[in-house]
């Protein structure tokens, strides 16, 4: 058993390598099955030079799969903290906008379309 995960499979120090790379696989994992989307900002170039790249995503953050979601923000979270933390991408942070759909389709249109227009 890799160090950092118990016999279980669960994380016993998330900050271990083994329990980030089983988040962050979790994250996409997650990202594929639920149509999860990702808004970026249309181009670098039309940015200024300190504003944060966003990155948008519309999850299952209330209701009775909220689990779900919690998990996908955590290993989210540890992304963008260790991408800011090596000086971002292109030298710019990155900043996370999180939108609760309560995994239900109309919401989670809504929220991808307010995502896009932002």
């Amino acid at each position: 058993m890799p160090s950092g995960l118990s016999s279980d499979g669960n994380c016993q120090k998330q900050s271990s390598p083994q329990c980030i790379r089983s988040i962050l696989l979790s994250v996409l994992l997650c990202c594929a099955l639920t149509g999860v989307t990702f808004a970026a900002e249309p181009s670098l170039e039309t940015l200024g030079p300190t504003e944060p790249i966003k990155i948008g995503i519309s999850c299952v953050l209330s209701g009775p799969s909220a689990a779900l979601g919690s998990n996908l923000l955590v290993g989210s979270k540890a992304w963008f903290d260790r991408v800011n933390a090596t000086g971002g991408i292109h030298g710019r942070q990155v900043a996370l906008v999180i939108k609760d759909d309560s995994y239900e389709p109309d919401p989670a249109v809504i929220n991808t379309q307010a995502l896009i227009a932002d």
